[in-house]
């Protein structure tokens, strides 16, 4: 399994990203949009960060923020156990992680997790008129 490709941290970071920029357009003045697309800082901030700033303005209800940041969590602590892993084999880090490796728990975990971050997803989705994506 790829942690972040093929729709997995790919997708939280991503959705994260929109989620802030929707927060940051929210009380913005006229003409805003254009500018900020050209601001680095736009694009700086942590994906929990933007999470955050999603749930603070509403665009985010706060239980799926909530879903978002603990799924996020999890995937990067995943990740970097393994990139350590890789290097200590001397090995080059890559994000191709065997489940049937992983203890039982944190493979449920994981199911879990993705399973909650597709729920919110579909609800987004529907939420936004996106259902038939």
């Amino acid at each position: 399994m790829e942690l972040s490709g093929g729709g997995r941290l790919f997708d939280l970071v991503g959705g994260a990203e929109m989620f802030g920029f929707a927060s940051l357009l929210a009380e913005s003045p006229p003409g805003f949009v254009a500018r900020a697309a050209e601001d680095p800082l736009v694009y700086a901030a942590s994906t929990r960060a933007r999470l955050e700033a999603a749930e603070t303005e509403g665009t985010l209800e706060s239980d799926d923020a909530a879903v978002l940041r603990d799924a996020f969590d999890l995937v990067c602590a995943l990740r970097m156990e393994h990139h350590v892993g890789r290097l200590r084999a001397g090995l080059p880090p890559d994000d191709l992680i065997d489940p049937e490796r992983l203890a039982p728990l944190t493979r449920t975990s994981l199911k879990e997790a993705f399973r909650a971050v597709a729920k919110v997803q579909r609800g987004v989705a529907l939420k936004l008129g996106l259902s038939g994506r």
